[in-house]
């Protein structure tokens, strides 16, 4: 089943710029190029103000996740 990367990768055609020489990027921009890190905080605080909560930054997101994930002893399962 393709993945949201996947269909942007066919869309983009020729002018998907990641090549297999680059390291798998999590998040790109619209043509596979690395995203501009402030781009992503901005996208990410909009979220958090379109779902009504206090915005917090990707790293403290990323650090609430691990936690949650050691709280309810499934961190282990996901290596």
């Amino acid at each position: 089943m393709p993945d949201h990367q996947d269909r942007k990768r066919d869309a983009a055609g020729k002018i998907w710029q990641q090549t297999k020489e680059m390291p798998s990027l999590v998040f790109t921009g619209h043509y596979g190029t690395p995203i501009d890190p402030r781009t992503l905080n901005r996208k990410f605080r909009a979220r958090c103000d379109a779902a009504g909560v206090r915005p917090i930054t990707v790293h403290d997101a990323r650090h609430t996740c691990a936690t949650l994930l050691v709280d309810l002893d499934i961190g282990e399962t996901l290596h």
